[in-house]
């Protein structure tokens, strides 16, 4: 028993410095907006050199300077890692203060119709995440900083 507990804590450390193993929250620190309605900042997550595995649960904002200004908040995977083709997984309108986010997507069949009101969690297997945010506030004078943090579930 204690050989293959060895085994399994080996495993999972050598998964874990693979890169396939995200412990933790997946974190956008002081991701600042200062631009106008017309531009998008893209943000790349702090550990950017791994790739996500798990299912999508919950993203948190934190806004800690310029709460006044109307923001939009997009998050996605990036294209070409991963499950391939970009996908959105989720997009906050018209943020004003921190929040926390449930992020859940809706059981379909084979045709995209809704099979059920009961929502899943969304699975990212080898994605990289991107943050794009846009102030729809015409001021290039003001500036929006927040950090955002993904949380994953390991299971759906």
């Amino acid at each position: 028993m204690e050989v293959l507990m060895k085994r399994l804590i080996t495993f999972l450390l050598g998964l874990l410095a693979a890169g396939y193993v995200h412990a933790g929250p997946l974190q956008f620190t002081d991701a600042t907006i200062q631009t106008t309605g017309l531009v998008q900042v893209v943000q790349t997550p702090d550990d950017d050199g791994l790739t996500v595995n798990g299912w999508l649960d919950t993203v948190i904002v934190d806004i800690t300077a310029g709460t006044t200004v109307t923001n939009t908040v997009t998050l996605s995977t990036l294209e070409g890692e991963g499950t391939g083709a970009a996908r959105t997984l989720l997009t906050i309108s018209n943020l004003t203060d921190d929040g926390v986010y449930p992020v859940r997507d809706i059981i379909v069949n084979q045709a995209g119709a809704d099979v059920s009101t009961t929502p899943a969690r969304i699975p990212l297997f080898g994605d990289k995440l991107r943050l794009t945010a846009q102030m729809t506030n015409t001021d290039t004078n003001s500036a929006v900083t927040m950090t955002v943090y993904v949380i994953l579930s390991p299971t759906p």
